[in-house]
């Protein structure tokens, strides 16, 4: 399957690793900024520090290889934080790298605009080291399935970007992994449909199809039984049968992807945004990234068991 129960552990000796993990510390305290990189680095993982905005930029763009994961305060001199973020969404290089903002409180209005401008992971000074570990082991896993998927668009770019329109079928994750790629070369910048295509497929099959909420999913992430879990459920007689469809559609203004699912439906208004109480759960973020990330427009019919997915023609100009 899609999942790597490896990636799964919070608590990996990520020093067995081939290839040590990079963490790029943006932290204009220094004190702060060291004692962070000391944790990182006693998990096994390589450290660059930075501390401001600018420098942090400097270094990703020349070399976007730099950081697998940018641990980034919200507060810094010159560029701040957000600035930063919405720079790096900006970038086609860059766009897909998970971001933990340091935020000096769990306010709801600063994690609203962290998410509007492409965050989806959060620690509250000061840094709790447990929780640390955690939040970089989910951004990580976050940062190889992106990198996974874009990986493997180029094969399918020039085929899907003459299509006019498309239907498919599908009902597993591997299957949906497979079409999201593919899906992604009808649009203009593949690289950033991608990510939320395939986030708004899984989505379909796990809490649509296979009826696998929110708070289930988190304990199961949890206890490393999620990836069995809907294994199993795929072949339970009351979900085998179950199938999700994706049209795809190029019109005039732009491109649609509709993706429906035979599940019952949820109420996805909570999970347009991000939650403060989410902020460093291990799922329930992957509509909100598809939202900010991948599309122009995305839209749910009531019920919850159909989304439309918008890109304009003119995003490819901007980016």
């Amino acid at each position: 399957m899609i999942y790597d129960k490896q990636l799964h552990l919070a608590g990996q000796d990520w020093r067995k690793l081939a290839k040590p993990r990079q963490i790029l510390v943006v932290e204009d305290d220094r004190t702060m900024r060291m004692f962070i990189e000391q944790q990182l680095r006693g998990l096994g993982f390589e450290t660059t520090g930075v501390g401001d905005g600018e420098a942090a930029r400097s270094l990703l763009d020349e070399n976007p290889d730099a950081a697998d994961v940018i641990l980034l305060d919200r507060s810094l001199p010159g560029m701040n934080g957000a600035e930063l973020v919405r720079h790096c969404r900006s970038s086609v290089k860059l766009s897909t790298k998970p971001i933990i903002m340091l935020t000096g409180s769990g306010n709801s209005q600063d994690i609203k605009e962290g998410v509007d401008a492409g965050v989806f992971y959060y620690l509250v000074k000061p840094v709790d080291f447990a929780v640390l570990q955690s939040v970089v082991a989910s951004a990580l896993r976050r940062a190889d399935a992106n990198a996974k998927l874009v990986n493997q668009i180029d094969s399918c770019r020039v085929a899907m970007s003459l299509a006019q329109s498309a239907k498919f079928e599908f009902r597993t994750p591997v299957e949906a992994h497979n079409l999201a790629v593919m899906l992604s070369g009808a649009f203009p910048n593949p690289e950033r449909a991608v990510v939320g295509i395939f986030e708004l497929m899984l989505n379909a099959i796990e809490h649509g199809n296979l009826q696998i909420g929110f708070t289930l999913k988190a304990q199961l992430m949890e206890s490393e039984g999620f990836a069995d879990e809907v294994a199993r459920r795929l072949e339970l007689p009351e979900f085998s049968k179950r199938n999700c469809r994706a049209v795809i559609t190029r019109k005039e203004n732009g491109i649609y992807i509709v993706i429906t699912d035979d599940g019952a439906g949820f109420k996805p208004q909570a999970f347009l945004g991000l939650d403060p109480a989410r902020a460093t759960s291990k799922s329930g973020r992957g509509i909100a990234q598809a939202r900010v990330m991948s599309f122009d427009k995305l839209v749910y019919n009531e019920v919850g068991n159909q989304v439309v997915g918008f890109v304009s023609k003119q995003e490819a100009l901007e980016w």
